[in-house]
């Protein structure tokens, strides 16, 4: 078990524990399909490790062999797997087709060039001119940020400036769709953060978690 604190720049091993240790004692998650044990379970002398290593210990226990894949299963894996999905793809299939998989070096580095292909794409769209975006939706003068997002009595100092004149209509009638909070976390790029944020203040204008995501969008643009 590693420890680490980028922010600090230090790295700190805690602690180790043998396959079998991991297999008697875990915890096991089928929802992300992992293996967890207590840290008081670990063995904190990493000397015990090295030991174990040079007297060539069997800790590991028996486990079963993968299967093996043939070309069209591979292909078919790959042309499922290389499709952009919000959790690993590893959790897509069955273990042991997603590890098969990966014992192929081969098939690995092909997944590895879809999945990073995807991201170039994703982050070689147009950006949002969030200045545009303010200018088609607001008029000139200075308006609350209850006013442009229809917050009615909300106790905020801060204020959005254009031109001149009175607030337009922001937002754009939509029909009610399931909550759509996913799209707004830091990790999405700005564009989809924007609409996500815009499209759900237009069907629940006091959304605060869009509202703060327009906020922040506004701040660093």
């Amino acid at each position: 078990m590693v420890q680490v604190n980028p922010d600090s720049g230090w790295l700190r091993v805690l602690g180790f524990a043998t396959h079998q240790m991991l297999k008697q004692k875990k915890e096991y998650n089928e929802i992300t399909r992992t293996y967890s044990l207590e840290r008081e379970e670990l063995i904190e002398d990493l000397n015990a490790m090295w030991i174990e290593r040079e007297l060539d210990f069997e800790e590991k226990s028996e486990v079963e062999s993968l299967p093996k894949l043939s070309p069209a299963d591979a292909k078919r894996l790959l042309e499922q797997l290389r499709q952009p999905s919000f959790c690993s793809p590893r959790l897509d299939v069955e273990f042991e087709q997603w590890g098969a998989l990966l014992e192929d070096r081969h098939l690995r580095q092909d997944l590895y060039n879809f999945r990073v292909a995807g991201l170039v794409a994703g982050a070689s769209k147009t950006l949002v001119n969030l200045s545009g975006w303010l200018q088609r939706n607001c008029e000139a003068g200075w308006q609350g940020v209850e006013e442009i997002f229809g917050l009615g009595g909300a106790n905020t100092a801060f204020a959005f400036r254009s031109g001149q004149g009175s607030k337009k209509s922001v937002f754009n009638k939509s029909n009610a769709i399931p909550p759509l909070t996913d799209f707004l976390s830091p990790n999405q790029d700005e564009e989809t953060r924007l609409k996500t944020a815009d499209f759900l203040v237009q069907i629940d204008a006091e959304n605060l978690e869009a509202i703060a995501t327009l906020i922040e969008l506004v701040n660093t643009s």
